[in-house]
């Protein structure tokens, strides 16, 4: 009996000793890699996988980005209303990269405010971003449908692309609802309440714009077939300055907008996936590449586009003596106004 007991007393020490090693392994395990902790994927390494896919595409797309804004205010495309806004697509871009690498292998990141900052500025700077592609579409609709500009109208545009969305990101703060949300970076939680608010702050509005950015995107092909087969049967003087304004406008940045439907249509998908409580391993690496890409995506369209007029060492000379002679002189050597260079461009 003695024997018994005493070997029931050891069985019983060992299972406790091995049940508190694994639980501190997996505490430590938690510190070096918080982002672990709320993982839903299968395996830790899985979870892993998915951090290290979201560094190098952030890593990537975080210089390139970078790359492209500092080559527009080099060769000073911002003078140009479509120009400026790609400008504020790739800060916006850059913004939403920036907040959600930052945290990376911080102890307790997930508990902490800056989980929830990372949170409130992914969802502002997501919007931002948003509103001025749709900007951005109506743009080009009024230029090539209706020969307009809405030029004259870019401070309320601004006002309205950097100020609604600060107002429907403080909306979940009211509820607590910023924090670790399946993915490897601070988001909506995946919580009840979390939920509503990803359909109805992001995921329903979402749709509805992809939808109309389609239906203006696929009348405006109609619009420039329709005139093309007008210009071919008569070639008069109206149909030719559409046709500049499609080379013009259209060409160059029907690209940024159709990437942006992709990108986006792509991103809806696995984050409807996530909501729907059956975390797949493939679907959140595809989340994490096409959420990580786009920024990658808009530097290279940047370059590519701009690299045939806007990207030549005469450029880059003549944007660095105007900085010179601004850093000089202080004052802004000859600058005409937005309005001026505007009417100079479309006469050309």
């Amino acid at each position: 009996m003695d024997n018994s007991t005493t070997t029931n007393t050891l069985f019983q020490q060992t299972n406790e000793t091995i049940q508190n090693t694994t639980s501190t392994s997996r505490k430590i395990s938690n510190n070096i890699e918080p982002m672990f902790h709320h993982c839903r994927l299968s395996t830790e390494h899985m979870c892993k996988v998915a951090l290290d896919t979201k560094n190098v595409f952030l890593s990537m797309s975080i210089i390139g980005v970078a790359a492209a804004l500092i080559c527009i205010l080099l060769t000073m495309q911002y003078r140009t209303f479509h120009s400026r806004i790609i400008l504020q697509l790739l800060l916006a871009n850059l913004l939403v990269d920036i907040f959600v690498v930052a945290g990376d292998g911080e102890p307790e990141f997930e508990y902490s405010s800056a989980c929830i900052a990372q949170g409130f500025f992914h969802l502002l700077f997501d919007w931002v971003e948003i509103l001025w592609m749709i900007f951005l579409t109506v743009f080009l609709m009024m230029i090539i449908v209706r020969d307009k500009s809405i030029a004259q109208y870019e401070r309320y545009l601004t006002a309205v692309a950097w100020i609604v969305p600060v107002f429907l990101a403080c909306l979940p703060l009211t509820t607590q609802d910023y924090g670790p949300s399946g993915a490897p970076y601070c988001w909506l939680r995946n919580t009840s309440s979390g939920k509503g608010w990803r359909f109805g702050l992001y995921l329903g509005p979402v749709i509805i714009s992809l939808i109309l950015i389609l239906a203006a995107v696929a009348y405006m092909l109609w619009h420039v077939r329709s005139v093309q087969s007008q210009y071919h049967m008569s070639p008069a003087a109206r149909n030719l300055e559409h046709q500049a304004r499609v080379e013009r406008y259209l060409k160059p940045l029907i690209g940024y907008v159709i990437s942006f439907l992709l990108i986006k249509l792509l991103i809806l998908v696995t984050r409807i996936q996530d909501a729907l409580d059956k975390p797949i391993s493939v679907w959140l690496i595809i989340l994490v590449i096409v959420h990580n890409i786009y920024g990658l995506t808009l530097s290279a369209l940047f370059f590519v586009i701009s690299s045939r007029k806007s990207l030549s060492l005469k450029q880059f000379r003549a944007g660095g003596a105007y900085y010179q002679q601004m850093l000089c002189t202080r004052e802004i050597p000859g600058k005409p106004t937005i309005y001026e260079v505007e009417q100079q461009a479309s006469t050309q």
